[in-house]
């Protein structure tokens, strides 16, 4: 009996030094989920409970911090039973992360929501693991500005072409030219260029008899078609512009004239 009586007078001299009934405060709870409000500097929580809230929220492991619990007291602006709880980022131990992908950084804080006034941990007690999480977007900043147009200078040049000469000769491209000469004798194709620095290739080379019959002997790359009508041609060694190409005189079957074209 002495020890009921003991706890009774110690529970209305808890309530009447606190100015409110103790076990009417304990006799509360929170309704529904926490609203977390992820501020730019700050992060919040905010609470609903079934009756006007009285204790403390303070974050895990530093309920004697002061700056890091808040308490609530019996206050007309509490009577909506909704009370708020904010702690600026990185304070109180928060934990920051960094993340590469997605790029930001979270932040994160376990919250103790407690219903005694004094701070101790009672039955309807709860704890919440509050994160936010910004978001660092990959901006590519851009600004523009004119630039007035360059006056063009006017550069021209003129280019002199080469001139370059074709002709049939014997015993030797330096041998006597021919106008003329019999199926099977031995004669050099040669073709000579005078002009600025150049460099030359005979190519695409064909004989016709002038009635519309083409024979393709020398292709684009320069590189005879029939060794038996021309060999390869052969370009001079002195850094002269001169080729020759030796042959055997050939001719059409009905034909007495022979036209040799090249590029």
């Amino acid at each position: 009996m002495l020890q009921i009586n003991l706890i009774l007078f110690l529970n209305i001299l808890i309530s009447t030094t606190l100015g409110y009934d103790l076990s009417s405060v304990l006799d509360n709870y929170i309704i529904g989920t926490p609203k977390v409000v992820c501020e730019e500097t700050e992060v919040a929580m905010d609470i609903v409970t079934a009756k006007p809230f009285i204790g403390n929220i303070f974050v895990k492991g530093r309920a004697k911090d002061t700056s890091c619990r808040q308490s609530f007291g019996d206050s007309p602006n509490l009577k909506n039973g909704t009370s708020a709880y904010t702690l600026s980022l990185g304070k109180c131990g928060m934990q920051r992360l960094r993340s590469a992908s997605p790029r930001g950084i979270n932040f994160a804080v376990t919250l103790v929501v407690s219903f005694h006034p004094a701070g101790f941990i009672t039955k309807n007690d709860k704890a919440f693991h509050l994160s936010c999480f910004y978001t660092e977007p990959e901006e590519i900043v851009t600004s523009s500005f004119e630039v007035s147009h360059l006056p063009p200078q006017e550069l021209s040049d003129q280019m002199s072409l080469p001139s370059c000469r074709y002709s049939v000769h014997s015993t030797g491209w330096d041998g006597p030219q021919l106008s003329w000469a019999n199926v099977g004798d031995t004669v050099f194709h040669v073709w000579e260029c005078r002009g600025p620095e150049m460099g030359m290739l005979i190519k695409k080379c064909f004989v016709t008899d002038g009635d519309g019959d083409d024979h393709a002997v020398v292709d684009e790359n320069g590189c005879s078609l029939d060794l038996g009508l021309i060999d390869e041609i052969i370009y001079a060694e002195d850094g002269r512009m001169r080729a020759y190409a030796k042959s055997h005189v050939f001719k059409y079957a009905d034909s007495n004239q022979l036209f040799f074209t090249c590029q």
